[in-house]
C-alpha cells in the first residue's frame, strides 16, 4: 500500500487503499489459477511473477470497483 501512497500522494487515500487490496486481490485470483501450482510456496512464487508481470488491461478486465 506504501508503494502506490508514495507513488500517487495526491489521490484519495481511501480509494487508493480499495484499490490496492482489490488490486492485490486480482493477482491472487490469476495466480491461483495456474495448473502447475504444487503447494503453498508455488502460489507465493506464481503471486510474485504475476505481480511482475501483470498487464494493465488484466487489471481493467478484472478491477470490480464502484466509488460513490
Amino acid at each position: 500500500i506504501a508503494a502506490f501512497i508514495a507513488a500517487n500522494p495526491q489521490d484519495n487515500l481511501l480509494e487508493l487503499c480499495a484499490y490496492v487490496s482489490s488490486f492485490y486481490g486480482i493477482i491472487g485470483e490469476i495466480a491461483a489459477k495456474q495448473s502447475d501450482l504444487a503447494g503453498p510456496g508455488s502460489f507465493k512464487l506464481a503471486f510474485l511473477d504475476k505481480l511482475y508481470h501483470i498487464s494493465e488491461s488484466e487489471v481493467q478486465d478484472n478491477m470490480q470497483l464502484e466509488f460513490k
